[in-house]
């Protein structure tokens, strides 16, 4: 129980940490100049070809940055980081000792799907806050596009993502501990483990990244990914050593 509470005590220090430097971000303008000096130089790279346009806004802007975008993107990160770690904490405990998988396959499912359908959403509400910001110039086509390779990435992700985990969700038993190990199938345990292992890892290298550059979406995927590779190694372990561990 106090493992419990610790841990809580730190999603809320989290929780309060990131709403705290966005505060603070806000003793700081976007840019060092007024907001009409770097419509200005939008404007003067409008006629150039597109690419050479959108290198040299790139390159150029920064030198009118302030700390503020910075604060801002790592105190959402951690404001989004913290909130998604607690609502898997209370549905699951996770990532403490006593942490389980879903209790049903369909749930597991449930969060998957809902995973991805909060990505399209959120990489608007992403997209608008930095045109907000003048992170893009007025001429851009980048928002449209990037939100649409979320949409794309989010149905085709969906749709495989959905056929390779009821491949494995047909070999797994819910629900099950999601720390599980058998001593008595300790290579099987260690197989399973390691081919887990392997995205699992990949995402956790992103994580701090994402979480920097307040990437809300990215950060949901991400943590729930985690959990959901996770419940499939515990799931597929308890199935194999059923009730003789």
């Amino acid at each position: 129980m106090k493992a419990y509470f610790a841990y809580l005590a730190v999603l809320v220090f989290a929780f309060v940490l990131g709403v705290s430097i966005i505060v603070a971000s806000l003793r700081y303008d976007w840019y060092t100049v007024p907001r009409e000096e770097v419509s200005n130089f939008a404007t003067e790279l409008y006629e150039l070809p597109h690419g050479e346009g959108l290198t040299q806004w790139y390159a150029g802007i920064k030198k009118f940055e302030t700390p503020r975008k910075l604060l801002d993107d790592l105190g959402s990160g951690l404001v989004v980081f913290s909130m998604i770690l607690g609502i898997l904490f209370l549905v699951s405990k996770f990532p403490l000792a006593g942490a389980k998988t879903p209790r049903w396959k369909w749930f597991f499912l449930v969060l998957f799907w809902g995973m991805l359908a909060v990505q399209t959403p959120l990489s608007i509400l992403y997209h608008e806050l930095r045109f907000y910001r003048l992170e893009y110039p007025w001429w851009a086509d980048s928002i449209i596009i990037s939100i649409f390779r979320i949409f794309a990435f989010s149905v085709i992700f969906g749709i495989l993502g959905t056929l390779a985990f009821l491949f494995f969700l047909a070999f797994s038993k819910f629900p099950a501990p999601l720390w599980i190990w058998s001593r008595r199938h300790n290579y099987f345990s260690w197989i399973v483990s390691i081919f887990f292992a392997l995205p699992i890892a990949l995402l956790l290298l992103l994580l701090p990244f994402t979480v920097r550059d307040g990437a809300f979406g990215w950060i949901i995927f991400e943590v729930t990914l985690v959990y959901l590779f996770l419940s499939l190694r515990a799931g597929i372990i308890q199935r194999k050593i059923g009730d003789n561990p």
